[in-house]
């Protein structure tokens, strides 16, 4: 407030999916507003961050979740396919593999996108490699 005067408010626009508000027009989650006093609830998900990959995450059962989980190991799998044939002739394109992997970022159906748009390059890339 010191910054912007006593008229600022403080607003948050979130998809939190407990409050599914159906999808907008690019078929992602409709997002809600949320005033300051969301702010106690944020400090508490921060604080209960230990629990994340335990018994107790109750978000771990999440399709997002899922599929980062199987994201990982897509990625480690791709690792231990890979690394055994690396050679001068190949560490560019092993490198650009695995760097594909880092570019996925977002939540919900940005992230699925994210991850179609890596898996379709990398299909790509790998039919090319073939062909040669």
């Amino acid at each position: 407030q010191r910054d912007f005067g006593d008229k600022v408010r403080l607003r948050f626009h979130l998809a939190p999916p407990l409050l599914n508000a159906g999808v907008d027009a690019r078929g992602r989650p409709r997002k809600k507003e949320f005033g300051a006093g969301t702010i106690p609830l944020l400090r508490l998900l921060a604080k209960m961050r230990g629990l994340r990959g335990t018994k107790l995450d109750v978000f771990g059962l999440s399709a997002d979740r899922r599929t980062e989980r199987a994201l990982i190991r897509e990625f480690e799998n791709r690792i231990d396919e890979l690394m055994p044939t690396l050679d001068d002739g190949n560490t560019t394109c092993i490198l650009e593999v695995f760097a594909s992997y880092m570019d996925i970022r977002g939540y919900g159906p940005v992230k699925d996108q994210a991850i179609e748009d890596v898996r379709s390059d990398l299909a790509t890339k790998t039919s090319i490699q073939s062909a040669q």
